[in-house]
């Protein structure tokens, strides 16, 4: 029933390359990646990530669903977008996103664990691994598995509101560990 419980329409604007915020409110910038938010109104964008002749839209499943938890979260928890809240909203977005890509998708449970925990793993990535954040590891982003950890980022002094897409990953691995068990020899 929508992100609101009650029905609400979400304008959805995929690859928003050569609009200006004068000629449409809704998109402030040349959005490179994809984002979410109710101001003027509901809606998601999905960019071309880098916007290389060679990158996806921003449009598979877990970024989807990602971007809408954000609607959610901001509907119901009211969470701010910087520092150890804005982390909270981002590991919320995560974990909605790996779950309904696990859902829809892994139906035969024969994905590969690497894939099933990740995000943006549809879409061409510059990150080692391949997509944007691991839950499974998420060090091998340079990302945290735990807080203050080795690659935590200072909330109060880190770029990108306080470091929220990397200090989101200890919640979104914890999410890995509580639904897979935890095992040495996958770390």
């Amino acid at each position: 029933d929508s992100y609101d419980n009650r029905g609400s329409r979400i304008v959805n604007i995929v690859n928003p390359l050569h609009v200006s915020s004068e000629t449409n409110p809704i998109l402030r910038t040349q959005e490179p990646n994809a984002t979410a938010s109710s101001f003027p109104m509901p809606h998601m964008v999905y960019g071309r990530g880098d916007m290389s002749e060679h990158s996806d839209e921003q449009t598979e499943l877990t970024t989807m669903a990602h971007e809408f938890t954000h609607l959610v979260t901001m509907q119901t928890a009211v969470l701010g977008y910087s520092g150890e809240p804005g982390a909270l909203n981002e590991a919320f977005s995560d974990i909605f996103g790996v779950a309904v890509f696990n859902h829809v998708l892994n139906t035969d449970g024969q994905l590969p664990l690497d894939y099933l925990y990740a995000i943006g793993q549809d879409s061409e990535r510059t990150a080692e691994s391949g997509n944007t954040r691991s839950l499974k590891t998420p060090w091998v982003n340079k990302d945290p598995k735990a807080i203050e950890g080795e690659y935590w980022r200072n909330p109060e002094i880190a770029p990108d509101d306080g470091g929220i897409h990397s200090n989101c990953c200890p919640l979104g691995f914890w999410f890995y560990l509580l639904s897979e068990g935890y095992q040495p020899s996958r770390d």
